[in-house]
């Protein structure tokens, strides 16, 4: 092994400041029907939608349910499931029988009046698959909110031959967070009628201009996430919340046989009874978060934060130092993981950080930020410089030390091992190494290494919320050097960086400030 040193493009995060509304709280009444459906499609690379299944619920139950299939769908597969309705009718008994609709009288009679028209609930489980298995075409989506994802075109009619997009219907906009989340709703269309422009929320059933209403679609996928902080299938999510009807199992996948139509409306059922559990689990939460917006833990987290009264920071302080935030998001790094030996079956053992954000956060004494009523901005460069000479190995083991190692500091790498974000390799993409670096200008971090440049502390003091509940920030005495603050005599000195915070960088979640030419080093194979 030798090190070898790379001129390499580094980017560090940055905090843009930008326009601040009110957050309004949105409150949440179950819609009184809910669409359940589910897509089969061919196996091959276009994954071309064959036949799906739907259910209309009200109140839990099923007043209406059907089979819909592909326009390219075969003349024979299409018998085949009429004969499947078929049979089904003469065996039920119940007074709504299936129904076979194709996937544009599905649009028509079902889809349009009861999600949009009706403002229904739309469920699925990796609902973003199944809506685009039932569009004719797609565009970039456009808007801060869904920019760099994509607009499904669902409704289309035919002029002269050829089909074409209806304007007048709406689009459905999506944008993939990660393979759990994603970014959906409705998006405005042309000449909406006078109720389309009326918020749901309104207390005067006054049309808004300029409304789009956004739909109210529900992945069930990133709902059971959420609630767990686990990643399920539906298979496994069944199992997990207990639903009565499971998913079922079948060998032979694309095909359109009276087993398979069977399998599709076993899972649809599934979907529908795990619903109910999720809504369940969700209402045990005392807190104002839309099923459809609990996009992560994180959600339900920032939730009881309102329900709590904490309020972002900068709502408390509206003047507090931008520079500050700036460097708390410069000094900022997430987690890492990195793969040495790929596609050998080795020995492993599993090491993880379980909830690492909250537990640093009260380890560090951290949390009297996010309560404080005033947070003061003060020179520790001597302190901090006092601190890392007098530091020893033994003394990282002790709680009381953590609590001191909270500052900003400038320092400027000359060989000293520090996170880096850098375009590694022939990757256009931003990763983050841990590497010898080597730069002339500062660099800013959240405390440790040797040489320090000027070191920003922090002090938090009062308290601005008043919880319903019980909840108070850790006290420590105050330490020497440090002034106890006015109020209720206690003192903190830390970075002030929360999620709000950090949502503040480039919408597109890149990092927004680069440089040239920093040295990196790093191990490489010799030969």
């Amino acid at each position: 092994m030798k090190l070898v040193t790379s001129h390499l493009p580094v980017a560090v995060r940055a905090y843009t400041p930008a326009p601040r509304s009110k957050r309004r709280v949105q409150s949440w009444k179950t819609p009184d029907l809910t669409l359940v459906f589910d897509t089969e499609t061919t196996i091959d690379r276009s994954q071309r939608l064959t036949f799906g299944c739907w259910r209309v619920l009200k109140d839990g139950v099923t007043i209406d349910e059907g089979l819909l299939y592909g326009d390219d769908l075969e003349p024979d597969k299409i018998e085949v499931l009429k004969a499947y309705v078929g049979n089904a009718a003469k065996a039920s008994r119940r007074s709504n029988r299936l129904r076979l609709l194709s996937r544009r009288e599905f649009l028509r009679e079902v889809f349009w009046k009861l999600a949009y028209q009706g403002r229904g609930l739309v469920v699925g489980f990796n609902l973003p698959f199944d809506l685009a298995r039932i569009g004719v075409g797609w565009g970039a989506a456009r808007g801060d909110f869904y920019g760099g994802g994509f607009s499904l075109i669902l409704w289309d009619y035919e002029r002269d031959g050829v089909r074409q997009e209806d304007r007048y219907r709406c689009r459905i906009a999506a944008k993939t967070i990660d393979s759990k989340r994603a970014l959906m709703g409705f998006t405005k269309r042309r000449s909406p009628d006078a109720e389309d422009l009326i918020p749901d929320d309104a207390t005067d059933d006054k049309a808004k201009p300029g409304y789009a209403f956004p739909g109210h679609l529900l992945d069930l996928k990133t709902l059971a996430f959420a609630l767990t902080n686990q990643t399920y299938s539906l298979d496994s999510a069944c199992n997990a919340f207990g639903v009565e009807h499971p998913k079922a199992s079948v060998e032979v996948h694309g095909v359109v046989t009276p087993e398979y139509i069977a399998y599709c409306r076993r899972d649809v059922l599934a979907t529908s009874e795990l619903l109910a559990k999720l809504l369940a689990e969700h209402a045990r939460h005392p807190v104002a978060l839309v099923p459809t917006k609990a996009y992560s833990p994180a959600s339900v987290g920032k939730a009881y934060l309102r329900q709590m009264g904490i309020t972002p920071l900068l709502d408390r302080l509206p003047d507090f130092p931008p520079s500050v935030l700036g460097h708390a998001m410069t000094a900022y790094y997430g987690g890492r993981a990195e793969c040495h030996i790929r596609r050998t079956l080795v020995p492993v053992v599993y090491l993880d950080f379980l909830s690492m954000y909250p537990t640093v956060n009260g380890l560090m004494g951290l949390w009297w930020f996010l309560t404080s009523a005033s947070i003061t901005v003060e020179d520790a460069t001597e302190a901090t410089r006092e601190l890392l000479n007098e530091v020893t190995l033994d003394a990282c083991f002790e709680p009381e030390f953590w609590r001191r190692l909270p500052v900003l500091v400038q320092i400027e790498p000359d060989g000293d091992i520090v996170p880096v974000r850098a375009r590694y390799g022939n990757s256009d993409a931003w990763q983050i190494g841990v590497n010898p670096v080597r730069d002339s200008e500062p660099l800013v971090h959240a405390g440790r290494l040797r040489r320090v440049n000027p070191a920003h502390g922090q002090a938090a003091q009062g308290s601005a919320s008043r919880p319903p509940c019980s909840v108070q920030g850790p006290a420590s005495e105050s330490r020497p050097g440090q002034a106890a603050r006015a109020g209720d005599g206690r003192s903190r000195q830390g970075r002030s960086l929360s999620e709000g915070h950090r949502a503040q960088e480039d919408p597109a979640g890149r990092p927004v400030q680069g440089r040239e030419g920093v040295a990196v080093e790093f191990p490489q194979d010799a030969g």
